[in-house]
């Protein structure tokens, strides 16, 4: 019996260290932090998913390793987010490197109505100010769609 229970705590012991040296630690992971670096410096996450920078990379997924820049696909970073007032919204659209494509930017409010939508083509990376001046408090959907029909969507909150 003990002899099991040592086992059984052994293994136990065997996955955090797993969780910790692996791609990610999922110990070290703190979806929250806030990083003093509110630079845009895309990373590519050893899990395949696009970060802001380094920092939020490893801070806030907890990944170990990753490369520099935008990982397969696109990236939107859209910052702050929430947006207070009417203070600009910074909005960067990007492609790995020496990659170009067409993307449609859509912002839509929670009854389905298209309140702003802009196209770009031909891009490799395109930085922009969104005016929250349209837009009343609330939540909408920022929506992106590239030429193949791939998309990324997340809320946006306007206070």
């Amino acid at each position: 019996m003990k002899r099991l229970l040592i086992l059984m705590l052994l293994a136990g012991a065997g996955k955090n260290l797993s969780a910790q040296w692996g791609c990610v630690d999922t110990i070290r992971r703190t979806p929250l932090y806030l990083c003093q670096d509110r630079q845009y410096i895309p990373v590519c996450g050893c899990d395949g998913i696009t970060y802001r920078n380094a920092c939020a990379a490893y801070w806030r997924a907890g990944v170990n390793t990753w490369t520099g820049g935008v990982c397969n696909g696109f990236h939107v970073d859209v910052f702050p987010n929430p947006v207070a007032g009417n203070n600009p919204v910074n909005v960067i659209l990007s492609f790995p490197d020496n990659v170009y494509g067409n993307l449609t930017f859509r912002v839509i409010d929670a009854w389905g109505s298209i309140v702003y939508q802009r196209f770009f083509t031909n891009m490799q990376r395109t930085e922009f100010f969104l005016d929250p001046g349209f837009m009343r408090q609330g939540f909408y959907v920022i929506l992106v769609i590239d030429s193949r029909g791939n998309f990324q969507a997340f809320r946006f909150a306007r206070a």
